[in-house]
């Protein structure tokens, strides 16, 4: 079994049966560009540690979209290649790189040199970081952090 299989939905498939979105319909997230000149202006930002906004996810062949909002204890903290989380009283690290596009993440379960998941930065300001990416089965996920 995958230590995780991505960090998003790790969480948000521990938290899917406490809160459903009523319109069923997937989140409309705007898309703020990022720098992408400079790999370690983007690990800047990234090494701190954020608090959870929310985690959405959108069910490919189930009910709808669920949705988790984040508790003040919450968060996501970026390490130099470690993600150590506290999301709903569940605390768990994995390991990450960026690739050289400076916008993806690259996610391994710890027992594999190969990478087993990947998320895409949407948003990176100095207070706001919104990620995404879709499962192996289709489903898809938005995690939102602010600072």
């Amino acid at each position: 079994m995958k230590l995780l299989i991505y960090i998003a939905f790790v969480f948000a498939i521990s938290i899917v049966s406490c809160t459903k979105n009523v319109n069923d319909q997937q989140p409309n997230i705007p898309i703020i560009p990022i720098d992408t000149t400079v790999i370690g202006s983007v690990i800047g930002r990234l090494q701190v540690k954020w608090q959870v906004v929310s985690i959405t996810q959108k069910e490919r062949n189930g009910p709808g979209v669920f949705q988790y909002i984040g508790s003040p204890s919450d968060y996501m903290h970026f390490g130099r290649d470690s993600i150590y989380t506290f999301v709903q009283g569940i605390q768990d690290d994995v390991k990450y790189h960026i690739l050289s596009d400076s916008s993806t993440f690259v996610f391994g379960n710890g027992s594999s040199p190969k990478p087993s998941d990947t998320l895409f930065i949407r948003t990176l300001t100095d207070h706001i970081l919104v990620f995404d990416g879709v499962t192996d089965a289709g489903d898809i996920g938005i995690v939102s952090l602010k600072r």
